[in-house]
């Protein structure tokens, strides 16, 4: 995950593996444009798709609990819910993910 926790993380490893990087890239510019975080965002998903049998979140600060708390407690909205496809879509298209 924290390839998709911090935007300049995501530029580091774009100039190692130029695919993977866009793909993160992508993915933020997706986030920040349906007004949320990709971190939520990730959260969201992994709590709503059947597939995912646990999910592991570090957190450094009592404040990132509770954010990531609140992530848990709501399924995606409709606009999320399109940002997730969008995401998915962006790394399956760098063959990134199934």
């Amino acid at each position: 995950m924290g390839l998709l926790s911090d935007p300049a993380h995501a530029r580091e490893v774009a100039a190692a593996d130029r695919l993977v990087g866009d793909a993160a890239e992508e993915a933020f510019a997706i986030a920040t444009k349906v007004g949320t975080e990709l971190p939520r965002l990730a959260l969201k998903y992994a709590a709503q798709d059947t597939r995912i049998a646990c999910t592991l979140v570090g957190c450094a600060t009592p404040a990132e609990v509770l954010s990531n708390v609140k992530s848990f407690e709501s399924s995606p909205t409709e606009l999320e819910a399109r940002a997730i496809d969008e995401i998915r879509a962006a790394f399956q298209a760098a063959d990134l993910s199934t």
